[in-house]
C-alpha cells in the first residue's frame, strides 16, 4: 500500500507509540523512503523538548495530580479569577457603555465559573450597540478584565 504524505497527528501518534504492528511497520517505511514526511518527522521529535529528546519522564501519580488540581481550583477561586470577583471586573469595564445597572443585569444570568459569558452578554450587547462596538467592547473585557487578570495572577 503506498502512502501519500503522513498527516502530522499520525506523525504524533507514532511518536508516542500509539501506532503498531503492520501500520507502524509501513509508516517507518515511508518515513526512510521520504524525505519530506522524514523531515517532518525529525522536526516534530526535537520539538517536544528543547534540545531534541522527547520528555519520557513518568507522569504524576494520580493522587499527586488531583491535589495539584483542588489546589489550582481554589487559587482561582481566591484570586478573583471567577466567580463573583470575575463578575465585578467585568461590569468595572461594561458600565461606561451600558451604564452600572445595566452591567449588573447583563451579568447577572452569567454562570459563577464564567464560562457562558461571551455567549451569554454579547448577544445583548450586539442588539443594543450593534456588532462592530460589540466586537470591540468584548475584546477590551477580555483583555482588560479576563487575560490581564490571570497575568497578574500568574506572576
Amino acid at each position: 500500500m503506498q502512502l501519500d504524505h503522513l498527516a502530522i497527528e499520525d506523525l504524533v501518534s507514532l511518536e508516542f507509540g500509539e501506532i503498531n504492528g503492520d501500520r507502524a511497520h509501513r509508516m517507518m517505511q515511508h518515513l526512510a523512503g521520504c524525505a519530506v514526511c522524514s523531515q517532518e518527522f525529525e522536526r516534530l521529535q526535537g520539538s517536544m523538548v528543547e534540545g531534541g529528546d522527547p520528555d519520557r519522564t513518568a507522569p504524576a501519580d494520580m493522587g499527586t495530580l488531583l491535589s495539584k488540581i483542588r489546589t489550582w481550583d481554589s487559587n482561582r477561586v481566591r484570586d478573583g479569577r471567577h466567580g463573583e470577583g470575575l463578575k465585578r471586573r467585568i461590569a468595572v469595564e461594561l458600565a461606561p457603555y451600558v451604564g452600572q445597572a445595566g452591567a449588573d443585569a447583563l451579568l447577572r444570568p452569567v454562570q459563577d465559573d464564567g464560562r457562558d459569558l461571551l455567549s451569554t452578554v454579547a448577544p445583548l450587547l450586539v442588539m443594543f450597540l450593534g456588532q462592530r462596538a460589540t466586537s470591540l467592547i468584548v475584546t477590551r473585557v477580555v483583555e482588560k478584565s479576563i487575560v490581564g487578570s490571570r497575568t497578574l495572577c500568574e506572576s
